[in-house]
């Protein structure tokens, strides 16, 4: 069969936590499946081209060589807020045809991207563009552990749970209402983070046996999977509109999501949610990737090309979230500054007074964090903080500890028959620091 429009792709590294990159590959395989030809472009990952990309520096020749067979009347380019400024430029001189699939809000999590008028946008929902007619909302193929969890927790619907799970994401750690930080301190505590539980076996296990979430990042895919298992979700830090959440792809996560804390009570208390199929989760992707592929077939006359209101509406939205100041992911893979104290955050958070005095500093450290990443510093800070406090302060004695074991270890299984019971403790606490240890190596 003929292989019909090229679709020349800005082609991102893959992320096994990032929902984006997971929609991103998805399409690009059922646009292969249905004949296109699809020419990736994958990013360079060195210093040198990244310090080429920030100064806009780029080779005319290689740009020349990349797209020297696209055809205008017929191709397209794919972008996303994470290409280079360097194609895109190349893209506009030449006039070719560019389609963003907005899957965030531009220039809101650290890219400072923007379509141009003339080009195309698909908004992926209502999180992304509140003025969009039209949305191409995507959820990536449901995995084995989400399926597994949403049959679990169904069976196990009546029972009575005593933990609640927080959720830090993106956003910025803050104070708590006074009604929840009271349940939280009659509950065990489950914390999720974007790096910790490591598996996803863990991270489900977590929110099955949970009976609500507190939520620091409202645009989080975990909020949208723990509610589809029935739990209730509290918004810490509310961010985006309430026409966001009234107006998503997911009707009923409305009536799962709020940033009411005596709602969020009443339902943890009340309320018996019944988990979602994943038919239902899954109710747009057919149409999502149909209505795409007539676009890129040039036989949808309905969408329109980006004007100026469009571009200056981005804007808008955009200085409209960040005036909120709750997202701030720019330090420990993607978190606020403020995660770094989640933990103490946590144990404290039955005693007024220290929880009280934690806050305040939490909230002065992600604003001298927001200085330094304005400063183009935060990456340095960090990683003075973490050789400083982490490597010499906090692990070198465990590390000197988990040696001087090892050598104790070794006299005592010399005569391990006298002394076996001290020989099987040793064994087990090297054990559990050497794990331990590894977490932060």
């Amino acid at each position: 069969m003929i292989k019909k429009a090229k679709i020349y792709v800005d082609y991102p590294s893959y992320i096994k936590t990032s929902n984006g990159t997971k929609c991103l590959y998805e399409l690009i395989a059922y646009l292969e499946s249905n004949n296109f030809l699809v020419v990736k472009i994958r990013r360079k990952s060195t210093i040198l081209s990244k310090i080429k990309e920030n100064l806009k520096i780029f080779s005319s020749t290689e740009l020349n060589l990349l797209f020297r067979d696209f055809k205008p009347s017929t191709d397209w380019f794919l972008a996303c807020d994470t290409t280079p400024p360097s194609i895109l430029s190349y893209l506009r001189k030449k006039s070719f045809k560019v389609i963003w699939w907005q899957l965030a809000p531009y220039q809101f999590l650290g890219s400072s991207k923007l379509p141009a008028p003339g080009e195309y946008n698909l908004s992926f929902s209502s999180f992304c563009n509140p003025n969009a007619q039209k949305f191409f909302y995507y959820q990536p193929k449901i995995d084995s552990e989400w399926t597994n969890s949403l049959v679990k927790t169904e069976s196990i619907i009546n029972k009575k749970r005593k933990v609640f799970c927080i959720y830090t994401g993106k956003g910025r750690i803050v104070k708590l209402p006074e009604n929840i930080r009271k349940a939280l301190a009659q509950s065990e505590i489950k914390l999720i983070t974007r790096i910790k539980p490591e598996s996803r076996k863990e991270y489900f296990d977590f929110l099955v046996n949970s009976k609500g979430l507190i939520s620091f990042d409202e645009i989080s895919q975990t909020n949208l999977e723990a509610a589809s298992l029935g739990l209730p979700v509290f918004i810490a830090n509310k961010c985006f509109p309430s026409s966001s959440l009234e107006n998503f792809p997911i009707s009923d996560l409305k009536n799962r999501i709020t940033s009411s804390s005596n709602k969020f009570l009443s339902m943890v208390n009340k309320e018996k949610f019944i988990p979602y199929k994943a038919d239902y989760l899954e109710k747009y992707n057919e149409l999502t990737f149909l209505d795409i592929k007539n676009i890129l077939n040039n036989t949808d006359t309905s969408s329109k090309k980006l004007n100026k209101k469009n571009i200056t509406d981005f804007k808008i939205f955009s200085n409209y979230l960040k005036r909120k100041n709750t997202i701030l992911p720019i330090v420990n893979s993607g978190q606020a500054p403020s995660s770094l104290f989640i933990n103490t955050y946590i144990k404290n958070i039955g005693n007024r007074y220290i929880y009280h005095l934690i806050c305040i500093f939490i909230n002065q450290l992600d604003n001298l964090g927001l200085i330094f990443d304005k400063l183009k510093l935060i990456r340095i800070i960090e990683r003075i903080f973490i050789f400083i406090l982490i490597e010499k302060i906090y692990l070198l004695p465990w590390q000197i500890i988990y040696l001087n074991l090892k050598k104790f270890e070794n006299l005592i299984y010399v005569n391990s028959k006298k002394n076996q019971a001290v020989f099987n403790s040793l064994k087990a606490l090297k054990n559990y620091l050497k794990k331990a240890l590894r977490r932060y190596n």
